[in-house]
């Protein structure tokens, strides 16, 4: 099917800039759906990120959305802002899109992992609100995926630049509240992360410390070091494990999650 481009809001930020979504559906069936936030390190999109992923995610079965965020000069809380959006746009729309509105993950890349995962550790920590008819839908996601996700904003590894395009100050407390790690609880949704060890950009503890949290709090979680490979892989197709990747992420969904 075609894919569908809508707004986020009906008016831009006060730079202009104006985020959107894009659905990628594979038909008229019902089905559990995958939003999904490119990489960049809040100041651009990783084009490897986007469509492709959308279109593999059909092929596995799940209706997709690509959302283009707020990034730098834009600071938070404009880029939490707009994913728990896009979970409400999508969760009321359901119908019209044909998704299971229980049946919704995130799924974010490097910076986008972290605005993924920002979505499932904060979902009752902070409130979209923009008083219309989409306020009264469940800014939950049902599942996280994270792929190399910057998951930190303070302490040894976290990813500097990131949480510098982010937060935009040197503010300790907002740093420690954006550090996914320590906001988990027990209403933290099933998250699937995966990194490769030799990762360059962000560091692997990132991922590994978030699941292991996870996992002290009781909550399901599949974590996969892959031993070799570059930072913003998406898909790759050239490193045969690397690959499998969104194969084990769709069998998560469906095992873990129930979609």
């Amino acid at each position: 099917m075609e894919s569908q481009t809508v707004r986020l809001y009906n008016k831009p930020y006060e730079n202009g800039f104006t985020p959107t979504m894009t659905a990628y559906l594979c038909d008229e069936e019902t089905r559990g759906a995958v939003i999904i936030f490119p990489g960049g390190g809040y100041t651009h999109y990783g084009s490897a990120e986007q469509t492709l992923v959308a279109k593999r995610f059909n092929e596995l079965g799940f209706h997709a959305f690509v959302v283009i965020y707020s990034v730098a000069p834009l600071h938070y809380p404009c880029q939490q802002k707009d994913g728990f959006r896009a979970i409400k746009m999508v969760r009321k729309d359901a119908e019209k899109y044909h998704v299971d509105p229980n049946k919704i993950a995130v799924c974010g890349f490097s910076a986008g992992g972290h605005l993924a995962g920002s979505m499932g550790v904060l979902w009752n920590k902070f409130e979209c609100i923009c008083n219309d008819r989409y306020d009264e839908a469940s800014q939950r996601p049902d599942a996280m995926i994270l792929s190399y996700p910057v998951i930190s904003m303070s302490g040894n590894y976290s990813h500097i630049g990131s949480a510098n395009n982010l937060i935009g100050s040197d503010d300790p407390e907002l740093r420690e509240f954006l550090s996914l790690e320590k906001q988990i609880d027990s209403e933290t949704p099933p998250a699937f992360c995966w990194i490769t060890a030799d990762d360059r950009a962000v560091n692997r503890e990132n991922p590994i410390v978030f699941a292991q949290n996870m996992w002290n709090a009781g909550r399901d979680c599949e974590l996969h070091v892959f031993p070799h490979g570059p930072h913003g892989l998406g898909l790759n197709t050239s490193l045969q494990d690397v690959s499998q990747w969104i194969t084990l992420a769709a069998t998560f969904l469906r095992t873990t999650c129930a979609f």
